[in-house]
């Protein structure tokens, strides 16, 4: 008969090892559809749009629509934050990479 602590030494090396297979499983599947996209300065760029529904003014966010813009990039603060600006120039905040996607290019460009 093993000592115990033989044992246990011997389940924490079969967790750690499936452990470590689940995490490969899920990164294989998270970079599938993972996008590693930055933009540059003076960028098109469209903003998600964050609605909320309200009855008295006869509005639902479900029909609203999902991004807004075009925007454009006037500062680059980090590889995912980037502050935005309408096409009067008025500041549109800092947003998240996440929460932006490129504008196609113009067909007369």
């Amino acid at each position: 008969m093993r000592p115990r602590s033989e044992a246990l030494q011997d389940v924490f090396k079969d967790v750690r090892d499936k452990l470590k297979a689940a995490y490969e499983r899920s990164r294989k599947y998270y970079n599938l559809r993972h996008r590693d996209e930055r933009f540059q300065l003076r960028q098109k760029v469209w903003r998600r749009n964050y609605v909320i529904s309200d009855a008295s003014k006869n509005f639902t966010a479900k029909l609203a629509p999902k991004f807004t813009g075009p925007l454009t990039v006037i500062d680059i603060l980090s590889p995912w934050s980037y502050r935005l600006a309408d096409d009067t120039g008025k500041d549109c905040g800092v947003w998240h990479a996440r929460d932006l996607k490129s504008h196609p290019p113009d067909e007369s460009e």
